[in-house]
This record gives C-alpha cells, sequence and structure tokens, in this order.
C-alpha cells in the first residue's frame, strides 16, 4: 500500500474541486451541516466499526473497481493512497475513530466523510444503493441523518 502526500498546490486545487462537487462549505460536512446533495447517507460511527461491515464496504469498492484514492485530514495533510483495497483502514476497525477526514478519488462520484462527532457519511448514488442494499439493518443507525428519514415511513 503506498500512500503519498501531495504538494501544497495540488493539494489545494482537488480540495477546492471536492468541496465545490460535494458542497463541502463549513469545517464540518453532512450530517453536522446540511448540503445541497440528496445522494447522501450518513451513520452513527459505531455502526461501521464491525468487521463484517467493514468487509462488505471494501467489497463494494472493489467491485466498483475503486483502486485509488484521497485522503484529506482535518489537519490539512492531503494524501494519495494508491492501493485503496489494502489501506489500513479496512482491518482496523477504530481507524474511522480519526478526526474529521474525507475518502474520495478523482472522479468524485464517491466520498466518505468521518467526523469525531461519531457520524460516518457516505456519498455518491451508487455507493449509497449498494449500502443500502448490503447492510440490512442500516435503517436502525441512521439518527443523524435527515435525508434518508423518508425511508424509514
Amino acid at each position: 500500500m503506498g500512500k503519498t502526500l501531495l504538494s501544497e498546490e495540488m493539494a489545494e486545487q482537488i480540495e477546492r474541486r471536492v468541496r465545490n462537487v460535494w458542497d463541502i462549505n463549513k469545517a464540518y460536512w453532512y450530517p453536522l451541516f446540511n448540503c445541497k446533495r440528496n445522494d447522501v447517507i450518513a451513520f452513527d460511527s459505531e455502526y461501521i466499526h464491525i468487521s463484517a461491515r467493514l468487509k462488505l464496504l471494501k467489497e463494494i469498492f472493489k467491485e466498483h473497481r475503486i483502486e485509488t484514492a484521497y485522503e484529506l485530514k482535518e489537519d490539512g495533510s492531503f494524501f494519495l493512497i494508491s492501493d485503496f483495497f489494502e489501506y489500513e483502514m479496512w482491518d482496523k476497525e477504530p481507524y474511522f475513530e480519526v478526526s474529521e477526514c474525507y475518502w474520495f478519488d478523482n472522479n468524485m462520484d464517491w466520498i466518505i466523510y468521518v467526523s469525531h462527532e461519531g457520524t460516518t457519511t457516505f456519498g455518491g448514488e451508487w455507493l449509497r444503493s449498494k449500502i443500502k442494499e448490503k447492510w440490512n439493518d442500516w435503517r436502525n443507525h441512521i439518527s443523524w441523518d435527515i435525508k434518508n428519514q423518508d425511508s424509514l415511513r
């Protein structure tokens, strides 16, 4: 697994783009602050911290052939992960307990956001749909999520 720190110039360009694409206008993102996107779903982070769930999530990314990804951390560090399937987050349940952090790729058709407030958000219609399909009990773990509450009624 390769993890490369991006240059400041490249990091700024990519960060501007991801913030524009995903309507990230504050230090925090959905569900802590609303966004215009409707293809998002936010969970209680404790729900994500189970090996079986992380394994299913990794399989979703493998099926979609996501091989590289960016990691943007709250402290401003910005990395390119060259082998996303082998990245440590898939094998370490507490990895999602980091401070604010985003993962996405160059296509920007998916995103993961983790907050230190105990939320994990997934964005992108294909990713949201797959998660709902593979995690049968997802409805019980979206207490922070206002955009998907309608599907509970």
